[in-house]
């Protein structure tokens, strides 16, 4: 009789597994927006310990010929940015012989593994995403482009989004001189998306619902649901490669557990993500009705401080300067905290 082992590592039933990850990472590049979004600018061929990306720049028209007369070409000014895969990752689960090992078919353990791998997909882009968009919203607080989302009753939502996209789209400085709406799109947090699209549908009649997943509804710029943003953050507006996330993977592998008739197999690899233009990624933070206005801090402020402003670290905050300053060390960068002027007290924005 077949042990689960045998039948794992047989050539027909490893080649029907690694199958099953090309097709599932073919599905995320569909269906995840973070591989919607990310940046594909750099040589990707083969597997590598870090990759050199290039930040989304224009090009410059000159009168012909410039170039001849200065015997070169515009040099690139975008400059590279170096991305390292330094995050390893893995999806492992073992299976006990007898549940695979006694039917004695190879098939057993492909129709096993085909139906796992559909949970192992989900588990991949779930903490991609997640990754994505924290690097996004940190980006987004380096760049200072960080906006409070429109109030959930609020009859201009969409226009209020557009002025966010046209905020986007007139960015001019050494690397870019606008950015064309065909190169920006955005993911809402699932409440925001409904909102948009509850919006857009009263603006038709029902024949003429907005039911796709992508609303490309204002003005032309892509807008999907994004389940994995960080707590508080409803969106995140951006132009498209703005951030790299490459990743390699191993193709799958099983091994028997040590004393025991269970076999291990599972998916290992490893995945780098980092803003290459964070001047080019706005992000949005939840509307409470009561906060107005948004500050940056390196650390939180020991005075003036406004009960109807966010703060935002952007660095590891160090606390301020009080008796209980030692209460508020270490928040990370990007943490949404709010003050308290009654009791003077400081809390993170919805913890």
């Amino acid at each position: 009789m077949a042990t689960a082992l045998n039948i794992f590592t047989t050539g027909t039933t490893l080649a029907n597994l690694n199958n099953i990850q090309v097709g599932m990472f073919e599905t995320m590049r569909k269906e995840s927006n973070a591989f919607k979004f990310k940046s594909n600018n750099a040589d990707l061929s083969k597997k590598a310990g870090s990759y050199e990306f290039k930040r989304p720049a224009n090009s410059t028209v000159k009168v012909y010929g410039t170039a001849r007369t200065a015997g070169k070409g515009d040099a690139l000014s975008a400059p590279g940015v170096v991305v390292n895969l330094d995050d390893p990752i893995e999806v492992v689960e073992e299976v006990e012989d007898f549940d695979i090992g006694a039917f004695g078919l190879e098939a057993s353990a492909f129709d096993y593994v085909k139906r796992r791998a559909t949970n192992h997909q989900m588990s991949i882009m779930a903490y991609l995403g997640r990754k994505f968009w924290k690097e996004a919203w940190l980006a987004a607080v380096a760049g200072d482009n960080l906006h409070i989302a429109p109030a959930a009753d609020t009859t201009t939502y969409d226009a209020d989004l557009e002025a966010i996209i046209v905020d986007l789209e007139t960015t001019k400085n050494d690397y870019v001189d606008g950015v064309n709406r065909a190169q920006i799109g955005g993911v809402l947090y699932p409440t925001e998306y409904s909102k948009l699209k509850t919006k857009l549908n009263a603006m038709y009649n029902a024949n003429f619902a907005v039911d796709k997943e992508e609303i490309s509804g204002i003005n032309g710029v892509a807008l999907f649901s994004e389940l994995y943003l960080p707590t508080n953050v409803t969106g995140v507006i951006m132009a498209k490669e703005s951030i790299a996330q490459p990743i390699t993977m191993a193709q799958y592998s099983a091994e028997q557990i040590q004393l025991s008739n269970a076999v291990g197999f599972g998916l290992f690899g490893r995945q780098g993500t980092k803003a290459l233009a964070s001047d080019l990624i706005h992000a949005m933070i939840k509307s409470d009705g009561t906060h107005t206005a948004i500050a940056r801090v390196a650390a939180l402020p020991s005075s003036d401080i406004s009960a109807t402003t966010f703060y935002v670290t952007t660095a590891a905050s160090t606390g301020y300067d009080s008796a209980d300053a030692t209460a508020y060390d270490n928040f990370p960068a990007g943490t949404i905290l709010t003050y308290t002027t009654a009791t003077t007290t400081w809390a993170v924005y919805g913890g």
